[in-house]
């Protein structure tokens, strides 16, 4: 039996880090808690979950199309063919109809884009901070 030898991380490093990644916290996101890039959580129906699985309906070819900057139809991401899935294509279809709307009363209103497609979470886990970013 075999063992690895554990890399060494020295103390300076350590603590670099962390001053790094403190400091581009403070840059990036609100602390106070009301920030919704420091805690993402799904809306009923202002988010929509592209994440395919055994239990959703989502075409691999047709997500792989849309990341990839390809125009998409909503129908061909949720194939509904099984009555299951056909409720699942009007979930979306509500959905996204809701994000729709939202983003052009945001730039009517405010001048902004505020619709775009995220691509994984990435999450840490913070000694004493309560919950994770």
């Amino acid at each position: 039996m075999s063992t690895q030898p554990q890399p060494v991380v020295s103390p300076i490093r350590i603590t670099a880090t962390q001053q790094a990644v403190d400091h581009w916290e403070r840059q990036l996101v609100d602390n106070t808690g009301r920030s919704p890039l420091l805690v993402y959580r799904d809306l009923k129906v202002g988010t929509l979950d592209l994440t395919p699985g055994a239990d959703r309906g989502i075409d691999r070819r047709a997500l792989n199309s849309l990341l990839g900057g390809g125009e998409t139809r909503l129908s061909i991401l949720f194939p509904a063919d099984p009555a299951e899935e056909a409720e699942e294509l009007a979930d979306a279809r509500k959905r996204l109809t809701l994000i729709s709307r939202k983003a052009q009363t945001y730039r009517e209103e405010k001048g902004t884009d505020t619709l775009f497609i995220g691509v994984g979470l990435a999450t840490w886990e913070r000694e004493g901070s309560g919950r994770p970013p």
